[in-house]
């Protein structure tokens, strides 16, 4: 037999089986062992910032690779293979010395001069970038009393915030509070300088850079040689011996730009300290990643009397384990004091790997158009099958792969595709180059769209799938990953409008069959808090 495997599946069914059961059941082990390894450096921002440290699947390959090792055991155990192919030198490498070569290992893909010179290229861009931003900041007054600080990503315009819709106008007409952008090199620089130029003239945005000096930059680009302190000669998990994968993950430099912003937030705070800036409150866009990680130490270490807040403005997703923080990051001070939640439902969930975090719930700011949609429905259905994709390239790739190889395009008319804001049309188009004619783009609004759908699809990392349940929509979720069913029972939703399901070939008749149950009877306001007059001054 011969086994091929990419980084998060296979193309064998048994070994996807116990690798889906290895991704679910490993998760609290390996943050154990993460959060040993921290220890030794638990004050050093250097190894927080780190794609080994965060835990982090976006960035980070080592608890997938973890995950393949421990299910290739278990499936050698049972089966006979001749050879394994693997997209990894390192995962390659470690196959054959962890099974003393009596197995062929292949890797799939070569390298190429291209490949390797894109990188180059990637990292330079990231430092131009960042001088360019650096260069372009100004320094202004700041309100030493009682200022608020909101951590934010800037839209082309400032009046319309993607992570404080509901309240931008306020924060905007306050003089105390300001919100703190954070320019990333993925987004393209001639998108970046209109936001820039905009952010200068504005008495509400403070551009963090400004309060920086290059020696304070230079040392932030100078991560890609301090990161080789933390090279080991052994590193072992289970009886796996990880050295050559730890290692590679250390030295790459995939988060060099978030390593670059977290390190200018924790040198922002520190000169704020220095110039005696009182800082009443900060609110930061809290998904405990490598940015959130410099914001929270330097908040905390240089204003510990700040009150400090970790909004987390979405809901469960257990695939990102990295939401929910450790015992080791919530002693070392590079989490927020305080966690805020968007409903009641989520406060056991995000204490799964340390029970004594500090968790309140607050508003639902970018939710509240759900209470004005509870009871709307189109008696004209425009659309009769919608896919809703969740903006992850990754998850939106499997799931409209799996669509085509259900062959439904085949049997109904049209089939829609709805993106997501994050992820392009094009970005699709030339992925699927070769899409079935009768695959269409909707350009309308979120909920314009299921509302005129008789039938949804979709999986993956996003809260759609959330609200179409509570909306009462008829959903079918494919099972093109081990998380979603985990994630929809353990927020004990009513299941009647939802159907999984894996075989793609199954999903035409269950469309024909339509046996969907509206009987979801959940209060949204637990799982997406409405807004009231009291809850609201959490953010003021």
């Amino acid at each position: 037999m011969i086994l091929n495997i990419r980084k998060h599946s296979s193309d064998n069914i048994e070994f996807n089986k116990i690798l889906n059961k290895k991704l679910l059941n490993l998760r609290k082990p390996y943050t154990d062992w993460i959060d040993n390894l921290s220890k030794k450096s638990s004050d050093n921002l250097d190894w927080w910032i780190l794609n080994v440290a965060t835990r982090d699947l976006n960035c980070s390959d080592l608890y997938s690779f973890i995950c393949i090792l421990d299910s290739l055991k278990d499936f050698l155990g049972k089966e006979k293979v001749s050879l394994v192919t693997v997209d990894s030198i390192y995962l390659k490498n470690t196959i054959a010395k962890r099974f003393d070569n009596k197995i062929k290992v292949k890797l799939n893909r070569k390298f190429s001069f291209v490949s390797i010179l894109k990188k180059k290229l990637s990292f330079i861009h990231v430092i131009v970038f960042h001088l360019i931003v650096f260069t372009l900041s100004n320094r202004k007054k700041i309100n030493k009393k009682g200022s608020i600080f909101y951590d934010t990503f800037l839209n082309s315009k400032l009046d319309k915030s993607r992570y404080y819709s509901a309240i931008i106008k306020k924060i905007l007409k306050n003089k105390n509070s300001y919100l703190i952008p954070s320019f990333h090199s993925q987004e393209k620089i001639y998108s970046t300088l209109p936001k820039l130029i905009n952010s200068r003239k504005s008495k509400n945005i403070l551009l963090k850079e400004g309060f920086l000096s290059i020696k304070d930059l230079l040392y932030s680009f100078l991560i890609v040689i301090r990161k080789r302190n933390f090279l080991k000669k052994k590193v072992v998990f289970k009886d796996f011996d990880l050295t050559e994968i730890y290692n590679s993950e250390i030295l790459n430099n995939n988060s060099f730009s978030s390593q670059i912003i977290a390190q200018n937030n924790y040198f922002f705070f520190k000169q704020l300290s220095k110039e005696k800036i009182n800082i009443k409150k900060m609110i930061n866009l809290f998904e405990n990643q490598i940015i959130d990680k410099g914001w929270n130490l330097g908040v905390n270490k240089f204003h510990s009397k700040t009150k400090t807040y970790g909004y987390q403005n979405f809901s469960n997703f257990s695939q990102y384990m990295h939401y929910n923080p450790s015992k080791i990051e919530a002693s070392s001070g590079v989490i927020p004091k305080k966690i805020l939640v968007i409903g009641n439902s989520y406060i056991k969930l995000r204490k799964e790997f340390c029970k004594n975090l500090n968790i309140d719930v607050a508003p639902a700011i970018n939710h509240q158009y759900l209470y004005k949609n509870l009871n709307s429905n189109s008696k004209k259905k425009n659309y009769f099958i919608t896919i809703i994709l969740s903006g992850f390239l990754i998850d939106d790739m499997k799931l409209i792969d799996w669509c085509l190889k259900s062959n439904i395009h085949n049997h109904f008319e049209k089939i829609y595709l709805k993106t997501h804001a994050i992820l392009s049309q094009r970005k699709i188009r030339t992925i699927f180059s070769k899409l079935p004619k009768n695959y269409f783009f909707i350009n309308l609004d979120f909920i314009k769209t299921i509302n005129s759908s008789k039938f949804l699809i979709s999986a993956g990392g996003t809260s759609a799938i959330y609200e179409m349940i509570l909306l009462k929509k008829k959903l079918i979720i494919p099972e093109i990953n081990p998380y979603d069913r985990k994630n929809v029972i353990d927020l004990n939703l009513n299941l009647g409008n939802v159907k999984f399901v894996r075989d793609p070939k199954l999903l035409k008749n269950l469309i024909n069959e339509n046996i969907f149950k509206s009987k979801n009877s959940v209060k949204l306001n637990n799982y997406f808090k409405k807004i009231d007059a009291k809850n609201i001054n959490i953010f003021f």
